[in-house]
């Protein structure tokens, strides 16, 4: 059952308190609507019932998916390490418990919820970060106008996209060919990031080599 707790604190808008429903963890499996809820991007937003405003809370939570032994703990940054350190430790008091999982740690809210839209869409991180980072480079190669840093993996229907950080709106369709062949092509450095807690731009820059 997914962990909760209720957070009060005042609109920043009109100064109204307001009310809401945290959550610490997440299971996948007991609760699926408040998954739906993070990959639609609605968990961590509520209207002031007096003024109407649209206000974002952020706070730590736990993804756990145990059908697919995936783990992913978004935190803010100060406590990046804190939380690895407490997966050490329940790794090595419970090793039989996390066999064959997979954890992540995220220190931004828009990478921990990428993370669960990759793997509900049956995709690995590490794939994807891979191929973020090498369609950047491509498309500053194309464009040096264009100064993309980065991409973000969505869902838009039936189709796989990843938009881009960039000085106008870029966006692409995942092509599957291309995922299949960076998923052998870097099959050592993806087998080697198994364990990796951390697997995003700079995990994946440092592989491709983009300075």
């Amino acid at each position: 059952m997914s962990k909760q707790k209720v957070i009060k604190f005042n609109c920043n808008v009109c100064n109204e308190p307001v009310e809401f429903i945290s959550y610490g963890s997440i299971n996948a499996r007991q609760n699926p609507e408040l998954k739906q809820k993070l990959i639609d991007d609605t968990l961590y937003k509520i209207t002031c019932p007096k003024c109407g405003a649209k206000l974002k809370t952020i706070y730590p939570l736990l993804y756990h998916d145990p059908d697919k032994k995936f783990m992913v703990y978004g935190v803010p940054p100060d406590d990046l390490y804190k939380i690895i350190n407490t997966f050490n430790v329940m790794k090595d008091k419970y090793p039989n418990a996390y066999e064959g999982y997979t954890l992540r740690v995220a220190s931004n809210p828009t990478d921990f919820r990428e993370k669960v839209i990759i793997l509900n869409a049956n995709l690995d991180d590490r794939v994807i970060e891979i191929y973020k980072a090498l369609d950047v480079n491509s498309i500053n190669a194309l464009d040096e106008n264009a100064k993309a840093t980065r991409g973000y993996f969505f869902v838009d229907g039936d189709k796989n996209m990843i938009e881009f950080d960039a000085t106008y709106y870029i966006k692409k369709e995942l092509s599957a060919d291309n995922y299949d062949y960076i998923k052998s092509f870097f099959a050592t450095d993806i087998e080697g990031a198994l364990n990796n807690y951390i697997v995003d731009v700079d995990w994946a820059k440092e592989i491709i080599s983009i300075e």
